[in-house]
């Protein structure tokens, strides 16, 4: 694992004032209670997109029709949604903020107000006046996107762009605007963000290929640590700008989950494909927490050559920095090449979910690893434990079973009555079992070592088995611990019984 650097995200998404052009005073009057506020909206871009590094910083760009939320405890409508629009592509401002509902933000009888903002407004978002407090509840998801657009670092590797800004979160907040001004809010990233840099193969090794089709990145944090979910923001006491040394944090974390998957696309939407000695870098959201340090997380990618999983098991950075994840701020894992071999792990026990778009395969279209007689001992089949089976990647298992018993009754034929015929009462897998073969001839009781299957009075006592035997029931179990979230296995089931 290579060093992680820090780099600030830079923001300057100030809204600053639009005054009216037939404005002739040079200070707004107060304004009338039930006045909406104007929100100003000057902008250093026209999409909510990371923009190229520069001077160790990220610029985080609007694009039009981004959604915010913005509040304010002493307005009469304290609670209002607005969408961004510009006018063109390449445009540093915004047009203007316009509400999406009946009514924005409303002047209220107090010579001053605050406001707060966050970004996104989803479904999931929300800002809660609570007196003069104000918390915002917001979401990371925990199934990302990132897809390949313009953006190209100093190198020329191509950086995916995630594409739903929304796990970007951002709040802004403007305390104490006199009544009747324009408000201007400049908007603080709050989202942890990791940078990962993806390497393709490397040339020359061994097991090398040319290239690799990258399906997605997970990134698993130790059993406990909430990565995803949804979270409280408490605004009132948030600092208006970035400041790298505020140790802010989220709040009550719910629905959380220490894993997020982050699909990895090129501009058609296909799976990304790395070339031998190239690069693709991706930026992956996290709730934003004091995260100490990476290590003991996984890293795993799942591609054409299947499922590499890495733990980070040292954990370093340039001199003089923390190994803390910061809220806000960009950190940079680089991780090593792709290949058949070296550090990285082929997980062979969850293959299935490293096919591209698995969830969408049908059964048909897959060619699943078998294994007759699965769990016998016998000589054609050399493994019978069905958890190693499954491990090596083993997703049909042909299983066939005979009948057992524990009793011992007559079976009448005609006129004839036979000896040993089983009642049989369960199940197991067959050369499991203890078997009591008997034959006997047409007519008599007397045991017969040539009579034949066509004959009529023949009776071969080969479901006779004890219940000793390993059972279906058993097998069933056996497989089902196995099945991991979306992997499946497939148990076909024959009886193998004597006939008379």
């Amino acid at each position: 694992m290579k060093t992680i650097r820090y780099y600030i995200m830079s923001l300057a998404l100030a809204l600053t004032a639009i005054g009216c052009s037939d404005d002739v005073t040079t200070e707004a009057p107060k304004a009338n209670p039930g006045d909406e506020v104007k929100f100003g909206a000057s902008l250093p871009g026209t999409r909510t997109a990371y923009g190229q590094e520069s001077d160790n910083a990220f610029p985080i760009y609007w694009k039009n029709g981004d959604l915010i939320k913005v509040a304010s405890p002493q307005c009469n409508v304290k609670n209002a949604e607005y969408k961004v629009t510009v006018s063109e592509d390449g445009q540093n401002y915004a047009n203007s903020l316009d509400k999406t509902g009946a009514a924005g933000i409303q002047w209220g009888a107090s010579e001053t107000a605050d406001f707060y903002s966050i970004y996104p407004s989803t479904d999931n978002s929300s800002l809660n006046i609570s007196g003069t407090n104000v918390t915002a509840t917001l979401n990371i998801a925990s199934t990302q996107t990132a897809k390949k657009g313009s953006v190209t670092d100093a190198e020329g590797n191509v950086v995916l762009q995630p594409e739903d800004m929304g796990n970007v979160v951002m709040y802004a907040k403007t305390m104490a605007a006199p009544s009747g001004q324009t408000v201007d809010l400049h908007y603080v990233p709050f989202s942890t963000v990791i940078e990962f840099e993806i390497n393709g193969p490397a040339s020359g090794q061994a097991g090398a290929a040319t290239d690799m089709t990258v399906q997605s990145l997970t990134l698993t944090a130790p059993t406990g640590i909430s990565i995803a979910g949804n979270f409280d923001l408490d605004l009132t006491n948030a600092p208006a700008a970035f400041d790298e040394n505020n140790a802010l944090a989220a709040t009550n974390v719910t629905n959380g989950s220490n894993s997020i998957v982050m699909h990895l696309l090129d501009e058609n939407n296909a799976y990304v494909t790395i070339g031998q000695n190239k690069k693709i870098k991706a930026k992956l959201c996290l709730v934003p927490q004091p995260y100490t340090s990476l290590e003991g997380w996984t890293i795993t990618i799942d591609c054409n050559a299947g499922r590499f999983t890495k733990t980070i098991k040292e954990y370093t950075v340039e001199e003089g920095k923390s190994k803390n994840l910061k809220a806000g701020m960009v950190h940079k894992v680089q991780l090593p090449p792709l290949d058949y071999v070296g550090e990285w792990t082929y997980n062979l026990a969850n293959w299935i979910t490293s096919l591209p778009d698995y969830r969408n395969i049908y059964l048909s279209e897959i060619s699943l690893p078998g294994a007759w007689y699965a769990g016998s001992s016998e000589d054609y089949q050399a493994t019978s434990d069905l958890a190693t089976l499954w491990n090596a990647g083993v997703r049909a298992f042909a299983v066939e079973t005979r009948t057992t018993s524990t009793k011992v009754g007559t079976s009448i034929i005609g006129t004839t009555i036979y000896e040993g015929q089983d009642e049989p009462n369960g199940l197991i897998l067959s050369g499991t079992g203890n078997n009591s073969t008997k034959s006997f001839a047409s007519g008599t009781n007397t045991l017969n070592t040539t009579a034949t299957s066509s004959s009529k009075a023949y009776l071969e006592c080969s479901n006779r088995y004890t219940p000793s035997g390993y059972k279906l029931s058993s097998i069933i179990d056996d497989i089902a611990k196995c099945v991991k979230n979306d992997e499946y296995g497939v148990l076909v089931i024959s009886l193998n019984s004597a006939t008379l």
